[in-house]
């Protein structure tokens, strides 16, 4: 657990004195669990692992606990706040009020557990824009499925993501769309380019070592990529209409140069070419 005690979390949150660290407890660890042990966005078992052993950070591990701890103790005031709005016992659910205090309204129960979840992002953003600036110091981190910014995908970072739609450079957005890309990569770019094209393609945009044809190929690419992913994930039909319209113009820039890419398989239009009526073809029509 990244905050070890009440003297740590009061860095982090104004609470009273007489608040009992047990009694948050639970949510710091549902903190870490949700936020920093997330599978798609989170920092990584044997990273955390790593920091959670730290009892003395030096460097730039100062600044980086910093932000996290900040982050958790946002997030598990959010679920704090919510329980313990309210008494749980044997007679049920019931508001809690004393003699000198008073239930705080549900607009502004709400209002502030919003507002908490909203800097836990905010900071948990802040976390990782660090890591990615300073990748190098965090070794665990950077070669972990952690990491941000990974070549694997044609859209390897929040910030080629952002080129072609608009996701506040959010680094948590871009990993949950990660698998999206993946999917839009094997349906609509894959069989269009064959395995050869894609695989030379690939190999070159991992290497940052792109030949100036390929270049138009990978933007266009990217385009579709980036319109599949977030519309599929906001479940935005205009999005991935406008996918599948970047992808017939990928398709079609292929068609038309396609001296330039000589293993680009004949059958990479989808029916969207002119069909070949011709009598030496298997589908001639009489």
């Amino acid at each position: 657990m990244l905050i070890k005690d009440k003297e740590m979390l009061q860095e982090y949150l104004e609470v009273n004195g007489d608040l009992k660290f047990d009694s948050i407890k639970k949510d710091l660890k549902k903190a870490d669990q949700l936020l920093l042990l997330d599978p798609l966005f989170g920092i990584g078992d044997e990273f955390y692992a790593e920091l959670d052993a730290i009892e003395t950070p030096e460097g730039k591990e100062v600044k980086l606990l910093e932000l996290l701890r900040q982050s958790v103790a946002d997030y598990a005031y959010s679920l704090w706040a919510r329980m313990h709005a309210v008494q749980n016992s044997n007679s049920g659910i019931a508001v809690v009020r004393t003699d000198r205090t008073a239930p705080v309204s549900d607009a502004k129960l709400e209002g502030i557990i919003a507002d908490k979840l909203k800097s836990s992002h905010q900071f948990m953003e802040l976390a990782l824009k660090y890591l990615e600036k300073n990748a190098d110091d965090f070794e665990a981190w950077k070669n972990s499925s952690a990491y941000t910014i990974r070549k694997e995908l044609f859209i390897s970072s929040v910030d080629e993501f952002d080129r072609f739609c608009y996701i506040e450079r959010s680094r948590i957005i871009f990993m949950k769309l990660r698998h999206l890309i993946l999917q839009g990569e094997d349906e609509l770019i894959k069989p269009e380019l064959g395995d050869d094209l894609y695989n030379v393609i690939k190999a070159e945009y991992q290497a940052d070592n792109l030949k100036a044809v390929h270049l138009p190929v990978v933007e266009k690419i990217q385009r579709t990529l980036a319109n599949y992913a977030l519309g599929k994930h906001k479940k935005d039909e205009d999005l991935q209409a406008t996918a599948e319209t970047h992808q017939k113009a990928l398709i079609d820039f292929l068609r038309k140069n396609q001296t330039d890419y000589p293993i680009l398989p004949i059958n990479n239009t989808q029916g969207r070419g002119e069909f070949p009526n011709r009598p030496e073809s298997s589908q001639f029509i009489f």
